[in-house]
């Protein structure tokens, strides 16, 4: 079942990569928002779950940045981060193996192979 989170494509359209599940695995994504006719800021706060590698320079919780603090408040939606330091690239591939898919990933350090596997997956 593909999910298509437009609040997350609108917010995050040009770094991020949607996440897409199926019945038969564990989800960690959202529920499905059925949203229809969007425009900014959404009536209704909703979250979203999105997955990053942490910027040593930045704060442990990117929703301490003054970026995604404005963009919340603009758009009326919450990340919920899962922040991985250290081995990004190795616990994003275990956490989409195992079918733990966030909603999108935020700087996703993936390359055409990747995709085309991850595509395979759904």
């Amino acid at each position: 079942m593909k999910k298509l989170l437009t609040a997350g494509v609108i917010l995050l359209a040009a770094t991020t990569l949607v996440g897409c599940g199926s019945k038969s695995k564990k989800e960690t994504a959202s529920k499905d928002y059925k949203l229809t006719n969007v425009t900014l800021p959404l009536k209704e706060k909703v979250s979203l779950n999105l997955l990053t590698t942490q910027n040593q320079v930045a704060p442990k919780d990117p929703n301490d940045m003054t970026i995604f603090k404005r963009l919340e408040k603009d758009s009326n939606v919450h990340i919920n981060w899962t922040n991985y330091p250290n081995d990004f690239v190795e616990k994003r591939n275990l956490d989409i193996a195992s079918g733990d898919l966030p909603d999108a990933i935020f700087n996703a350090q993936a390359g055409e192979q990747d995709l085309l596997t991850w595509a395979k997956m759904v």
